[in-house]
């Protein structure tokens, strides 16, 4: 029978539990919110033109319009946040590690501290700390599977510290490729697909069963409260016993909604992944499901992944998502005709250059803004799809997922990352501001600082470090308090203000 039949009705979680004399059965609680909570990474790299990305009030409304990059959004601010005054921890030229100085690349360190809150290895430059996304993921998720849903839409250049943002191991050398194949990723979901005959919860326990929830899940404070009680010592063996046997069989029950129906509806269906170029077979670290051709990735690649992303979070196989835009990428697709790769043209030289006799920034802060347009508008096709999914009485997919889009540095010619644009859209069902600025930076900072000249490179800013922790509580992992091996450019002194970002709680 399937574990969707045997939990219908307020009575399935008792029903799974044993028959304990001593004790007098209990009912299972409900939740304020049935649908689970997820968080959802947009990494670009490179930076981007400030003025463009975000409004100059440090606080109030949010108002999108007039901002080229978010032109796809205006509209949908009620339902946006966009934080001023964080900085990653640790960066710059003065990093204290094992006593002493340490300077990396803005890049390597862009990149290997952003989402771990870690320095890089001196000597092979890996993130010397786990990502949050890892991290949280083994929290959070449901089922057997903790790894978070990492993909790009290109499969190859994932193996040098500057490309790679999601670490599974610390400093291990190892990259975490992202999946690059539509193909794997649905295949992962056809198998959990119903038949679509809870689309809307009748009961309290239909309404766990439709957020994702496994029998322990279900059942957790219920079999805690019985812990606490008096019971025969017959009775404790039979609930350890239970208890023990559901970590080792415990699967996901999967939500009524996940189904081929549904899938069908965003988009997905065998012939439309054989279409995008899933067919092809592409794989982890390899050169990509989509034949090598980067505006075939970005646009239909892009767009079947992102659906793919959608689909996972209905079907409860993730509650953490990580969109990993490639480096490197040269844009002479969609009306863009740019004569270098997008990180060489972040520096206004066309290369990997810093400064020099190519330093051009009127020629090519046009492409800039192109690019930064560019990318604004495939986050706003994430965005759009998910506010187009409902969960409940005039709830959206959104509005229970942060979708985070996290760019690499502030601005790419000064490569410093105080200060962050850090946009978000959805509340994570309720419990983020939306609809403001919120200027999270400790009153006695000075703002941004740039990379050019060293000077000041890695001052001010509150710690990037309580953004993550703030969104792991929302995720529901409420114990968890700090996140990363530093929250300063001393490396050697740990976390030193510990417990989440409160500016941008609700």
């Amino acid at each position: 029978m399937k574990r969707r039949l045997f939990l219908q009705g307020i009575g399935g979680a008792a029903l799974a539990a044993p028959y304990l004399p001593s004790l007098a059965p209990r009912a299972v609680r409900a939740q304020d919110n049935p649908f689970p909570q997820r968080v959802v990474f947009y990494f670009t790299h490179n930076g981007c033109l400030l003025d463009n990305y975000r409004m100059t009030d440090r606080t109030g409304a949010l108002d999108l319009s007039g901002l080229s990059t978010f032109e796809q959004l205006a509209g949908l601010e009620s339902k946006m946040l966009q934080i001023r005054g964080l900085a990653m921890f640790p960066r710059g030229t003065s990093v204290m590690l094992g006593g002493e100085k340490v300077y990396f690349d803005p890049h390597d360190q862009g990149t290997a501290s952003k989402l771990t809150a870690a320095p890089n290895d001196p000597d092979n430059k890996w993130a010397l700390g786990r990502s949050f996304d890892h991290v949280i993921a083994e929290l959070v998720n449901p089922g057997a599977d903790k790894t978070p849903l990492v993909y790009s839409p290109t499969g190859a250049g994932f193996q040098d510290v500057k490309t790679v943002v999601s670490y599974k191991v610390a400093g291990d050398g190892k990259a975490f490729t992202p999946e690059n194949s539509p193909t794997k990723i649905y295949s992962s979901l056809t198998g959990l697909f119903t038949d679509g005959s809870m689309a809307s919860p009748s009961s309290q326990a239909d309404g766990q069963v439709l957020s994702g929830k496994s029998v322990l899940d279900v059942t957790r404070d219920d079999l805690l409260a019985l812990q606490a009680r008096n019971m025969s010592a017959a009775d404790k063996r039979r609930l350890e016993a239970w208890a023990e046997l559901l970590v080792e069989t415990e699967r996901v029950i999967v939500p009524g909604q996940c189904n081929a129906e549904v899938a069908e509806a965003l988009g997905v269906t065998d012939a439309e992944v054989s279409a995008a170029g899933g067919s092809s077979g592409g794989t982890r670290g390899g050169g990509g499901g989509f034949g090598g051709n980067a505006e075939v990735q970005m646009t239909t690649g892009m767009a079947m992944l992102q659906k793919l992303a959608a689909l996972t979070m209905i079907c409860d196989a993730n509650r953490v998502v990580l969109q990993h835009n490639q480096s490197f990428i040269t844009f002479n697709f969609d009306g863009i005709d740019a004569p270098a790769d997008h990180h060489g043209i972040s520096h206004r030289t066309g290369s990997a250059a810093v400064g020099g006799d190519t330093y051009d920034p009127e020629y090519y802060e046009p492409f800039i803004k192109q690019i930064d347009s560019w990318y604004g508008k495939k986050y706003a096709q994430l965005v759009n799809l998910l506010e187009s999914i409902p969960e409940g009485d005039g709830v959206s997919l959104l509005d229970n997922t942060a979708t985070i889009w996290l760019p690499e540095l502030g601005d790419g010619e000064q490569h410093n990352n105080d200060d962050l644009p850090i946009t978000i859209a959805g509340s994570l069902g309720g419990y983020l501001k939306t609809g403001e600025v919120v200027d999270a930076s400790p009153p006695s900072n000075s703002g941004g600082s740039g990379f050019g000249g060293f000077s000041g490179f890695g001052s001010g800013g509150t710690p990037l470090n309580k953004f993550y922790v703030a969104l792991a509580q929302g995720l529901g992992a409420t114990e968890f308090n700090e996140f990363g091996m530093a929250d300063t450019n001393d490396a050697d002194a740990g976390i030193t203000d510990p417990g989440p970002l409160s500016e941008i709680l609700a």
